[in-house]
Formats: C-alpha cells, sequence, structure tokens
C-alpha cells in the first residue's frame, strides 16, 4: 500500500482470494490467456480482505465488483483485462517474461518521477484503502469464528 516503486504482478494459473485481492495494489498485471480469477469470501461465510471492498469497485466499478465479491464470479485472463483487472493478456507461460520485460523498461526511467507519479494517482483514495483494511480486517476476523464459515470450511474438507 504504501510502496513508492511501481510493482508489477504476472499471473500463470489460479488466483483465488487473495491472489485477486492483492493484483488491486499492483500497478501492473500480466496474465496468461488461461489464468483464472475468483474470490469466493462469501460463499466461505467470510468477507473481503486486502482492502478489496474499496479497491475493487475503483478498479472495476461496483457492479463488477459485486458480481466477483459477492457472487463469487470466475474471470479467465481476457475477462479481467476487459474488466481492469489485468493490464495485459499474453500467451500462456510468457506472463513472467512480459512482466519482467516491463520492470526493465521501468528501471530505465528516472526513479523520482515515478516514485511522485505514483504516489500522486495514489492520493485521492490511499486514505479510503487504508481504512478499508482495519474495517475488513475486523469482520474477516469475526467471521472465520462464525458459524456459517466452520460450516463451509467443513464441507470444503469433507470433499
Amino acid at each position: 500500500m504504501d510502496c513508492d516503486t511501481p510493482v508489477i504482478a504476472a499471473v500463470e494459473g489460479l488466483a483465488i482470494g487473495i491472489g485477486t485481492t492483492l493484483l488491486l495494489h499492483c500497478d501492473s498485471v500480466i496474465t496468461g490467456r488461461s489464468a483464472t480469477f475468483k474470490t469466493a469470501f462469501v460463499d466461505l461465510g467470510l468477507v473481503p480482505e486486502a482492502a478489496s471492498t474499496v479497491t475493487m469497485p475503483l478498479h472495476l466499478g461496483a457492479r463488477r465488483a459485486a458480481d466477483l465479491l459477492l457472487m463469487g464470479e470466475v474471470l479467465k485472463g481476457a475477462e479481467a483485462r476487459e474488466c481492469g483487472l489485468a493490464s495485459k493478456v499474453v500467451d500462456d507461460g510468457t506472463a513472467l517474461d512480459e512482466a519482467l520485460a516491463q520492470a526493465t523498461r521501468l528501471a530505465g526511467k528516472p526513479r523520482d518521477a515515478l516514485r511522485a507519479s505514483k504516489r500522486l494517482m495514489r492520493a485521492p483514495w490511499r486514505d479510503q484503502v487504508k481504512e478499508a483494511l482495519e474495517r475488513e480486517r475486523e469482520v474477516f476476523s469475526q467471521r472465520l469464528r462464525s458459524e456459517d464459515c466452520q460450516n463451509a470450511l467443513n464441507r470444503l474438507s469433507r470433499r
């Protein structure tokens, strides 16, 4: 959250729960075509985390965020790009190489200008994100001990 250096993520395969929500804190997300994104918090009797209750609506819009966070819909690579979760979709097996190439391009730019630009871009909603982290942490902890969550986890362990 407070990192001034641009953060680039490469996603191949499954990004479930925090594997998806952490991407909302990245500056660039490169994904393989068959990457799969899912948040199943509500299905598990939990609530979203990693400030995704603020960052997902900011990045994807309120309705698309509800589809993912409340309905638990699954996204594939191209869909993630279309809705704003991913920056770029590449052939499977090349996401890391593309992310490293992007990092190399960024490394050639003036460092102070990059950092200042990132701070300015995030300033309008930085406090909202920090507050969301605290609210979510408290409710997530309560939900972990809830009967709903315990029942959901027990059903999963019997599979």
